[in-house]
Formats: structure tokens, sequence, C-alpha cells
């Protein structure tokens, strides 16, 4: 009995373990009962052991069979699984759980990928410094900086409302650090991520506005990017349109040149671009929401109707806000996740 369960839980799907457990205890118990009773019987009747082998040798080929149909084989699924999962991106190295390390000695073999290239002039500005954003839009950048050597598309990120813990992390080691895209379980690719050039925090208790805002007036920022969740527009789920009565964008159309929100932000930078006679940067919303270009839009210009007619006249004319479609998440980390 030890013998087969240790041979079911290394070779059958989790999913399925009970099952063929419980078909192999069946079909050894019924041999052990019903092929002695009928072997004795064909010897007894026929006078001979010929019968007897053909029964065994039957029943051996309909358990292997059987076997066969319900006990996954090794490398077909193992090679398959490995080959067809894609790489998933966590925000740091983590190393096996206690669980896995119980099973398991060894431990994942890491490849590692150095920042190469010149450090990159800031031509991103985004907003919502979180875990999507560094492991996927930043790595991004950064194989192309590697790629390339030098580039115009380095990166200042800011939170808007929270996590300043992490913005004075990432100050503390030069805005560097680490992304591991896990293949399988033996293998890990750990990625130097250098190309994030600034974090900046705007939220309560920050003085980092100011600075955020000229980041994005400046002349080389062609692109701002946004990860700020869908609450984070200030729409209305039911309407789409922009809820006035919020407290923080009330607050936006009476103080405009020191916004709270994401859209007063988006437009204060817009506004000074205006007034220097620049072009005006692209709005391109990276949140999993329907329509996520439009509905950028329509907060931002409607946000402008309430400032100034002519602003918003202006945004409608010269700022594009394409749509885009996201389909990547980020594991959650904690503490265990690094022990």
């Amino acid at each position: 009995g030890a013998i087969y369960w240790a041979i079911i839980q290394d070779t059958v799907p989790a999913a399925r373990v009970g099952g063929v457990s419980g078909f192999m205890h069946f079909l050894a118990n019924t041999s052990g009962i019903i092929g002695p009773t009928l072997t004795g019987f064909l010897v007894q009747f026929t006078g001979s052991f010929t019968s007897a082998f053909l029964l065994a040798g039957l029943l051996t080929v309909i358990g292997a069979v059987c076997v066969a149909r319900y006990v996954k084989p090794l490398s077909a699924a193992d090679s398959g699984n490995s080959q067809a999962q894609s790489p998933r991106p966590v925000s740091a190295l983590s190393q096996p759980s206690p669980a896995l390390r119980s099973r398991s000695v060894s431990m994942p073999v890491v490849k590692r990928v150095p920042s190469t290239g010149l450090a990159p002039e800031i031509g991103i500005v985004h907003l919502g410094l979180g875990a999507f954003h560094r492991a996927h839009q930043a790595v991004y950048l950064q194989r192309h900086l590697n790629r390339h050597g030098e580039s115009d598309w380095g990166l200042c990120s800011a939170n808007l409302r929270s996590n300043r813990i992490l913005v004075d992390q990432l100050r503390e080691q030069d805005s560097y650090f680490h992304v591991a895209e896990y293949r399988d379980r033996e293998q890990v690719t750990l990625r130097e991520i250098g190309v994030l050039r600034e974090a900046l925090y705007v939220g309560e208790g920050g003085y980092d506005l100011e600075l955020l805002l000229q980041r994005m007036a400046a002349p080389q920022t062609r692109i701002v990017t946004l990860t700020v969740t869908e609450k984070g527009y200030c729409l209305s789920p039911a309407t789409g349109l922009l809820r006035i009565e919020d407290p923080a964008i009330a607050h936006d159309i009476a103080h405009p040149q020191a916004p709270r929100t994401a859209p007063g932000i988006v437009l204060e930078a817009l506004r000074r671009r205006r007034v220097a006679g620049l072009a005006a940067f692209t709005v391109l919303c990276c949140d999993n929401m329907p329509d996520n270009g439009q509905r950028t839009r329509q907060a931002v210009s409607a946000l402008a109707a309430l400032q100034d007619e002519g602003l918003m006249q202006w945004v409608n004319e010269h700022v594009a806000f394409p749509g885009s479609m996201v389909d990547r998440i980020v594991p959650a980390m904690d503490g265990e996740s690094f022990t």
C-alpha cells in the first residue's frame, strides 16, 4: 500500500490522486479476492494451469490500460507544461515556500540580466508606481535600453495617494530594482531595472507635486501613462460622468494649480504646456477597464470644462487619449514569499 501511494503521489495530477488511488486499491483487492477463486476453479475444471496463466495475463493487460488512461506520463506532461507557460513576473526574487522546500532540495537556477546602456533621458512620466508598472512597463523599456545602448524613454514615476515607503526605498537605491520572471520552479530570470530615473510621492505629506508637474510640462516628456485604478479617474460607474461632488474633484476645480486627482494633475500639466507653446503629450491609460482611453478623455475634458472653456477646446483638439488592452498581472508578494 505504501509503495502504491508513493507512486501515485509522484505520477498523478493532484486533482486525480484520490480517484486513482481508490481505483488502484480496488483493483488490488479485486485481484486478491477474485483472482485466486477464478484460477482455482479453472485449474480444477480444466485440469491445466494454461487457462489460469491466460486469465492472469488478461488482468495484467486490463490494469496496464487503466493505469495508462488515468496516470499522466511524466516526461510529456512536465516538458509540455514548462514550455507552454509564459514567465510569471514578480516584483522581487522570492525563494520557494516551506511547503515547496519540503518536496525539493534544489534551488532555482538564476539567470541574471544586468541593466546596460547609458542612463536614459526622461521621456515618459507615469502616475501610479505600482507592481504592474514596475514589472511590465519598466521591463519593456529596460529591454529596449539594453538592446540599443541608449534611449530617450527614461521614466519618472509617481505615487499619488499611498505607498510613500516604496518611493523612499527606491530613492535609497537610486531608483534601481530587480524583477524576477519565473518560467517554472527550476528557472528564474532576474532583471536589473535601471530605466526608472526618478520616483516621486505627491500624496498626503509629500512635497513632490511641483516637481512632478515640471517633469510633465518639460519638452522632453512625450507620454504620460497611468495606472491609478478605475476609481482614480473620478467617474461615476453608472453614468460615466465626472463626479463633481467628489471632494478631491471639488478641490481641483477650486485650486486647479494644486491638483490632487489624476485628471487634475494631467490637466494642470497640459495647461502649462499650452501656455509655454509646447505640443501636448499623449495620455496613455493602462488601467484594465473598458474604453480606457475614451474614459480618461472624458475625465480630463469634463474637468477642463469646469475650469477653462478655452483649455477644454485645446485638450479636445490636440491631446491624444489612445485606448489600450491590459492582460497582465503581477502576483502579490508578502513577507513569507521572501523567506
